[in-house]
């Protein structure tokens, strides 16, 4: 992980790149719609919550191909997590990337990682979240 500043906040952080092999999740994502690449990652200082992401495939068939993601980073609150975990969902993209090495870019802090009372108000925030990041990157053309 590079240019993390664990003092500052979120909103403020220049959050630079984080980089793992997809391994096996709890597929929680995939069961409500967003199907989730899980990292395998160190520990980091990256502040918990929803950040834009561009993510490029460094393995795979896919390999140097680079797409938008919501990118997740925290306990998952509203399913039970205990474990911190980088998870990330790729916008308009469902190939197999088990094994692969992603590198994240974390371009902008969307929210927190907050419990939701129930699942369908958390999908109405991914969906939220999925919004923002196309306009963010429609805006950046």
């Amino acid at each position: 992980m590079t240019g993390i500043d664990s003092t500052c906040s979120p909103e403020a952080a220049e959050f630079g790149t984080v980089t793992g092999k997809v391994v096996h999740g709890d597929k929680i994502g995939r069961n409500i719609g967003f199907p989730t690449a899980t990292l395998d990652v160190s520990p980091t200082a990256l502040p918990h919550g929803i950040y834009a992401g561009i993510a490029t495939l460094h393995s795979g068939p896919r390999t140097g191909q680079r797409f938008l993601t919501a990118v997740s980073h925290g306990r998952r609150p509203t399913v039970g997590g205990q474990e911190s975990r980088l998870e990330c969902h790729f916008l308009d993209f469902s190939d197999d990337i088990y094994g692969c090495e992603v590198e994240i870019e974390l371009v902008k802090f969307l929210r927190p990682d907050i419990h939701f009372d129930h699942l369908d108000d958390l999908v109405a925030a991914i969906r939220r979240d999925v919004d923002d990041i196309r306009q963010l990157f429609s805006m950046t053309r």
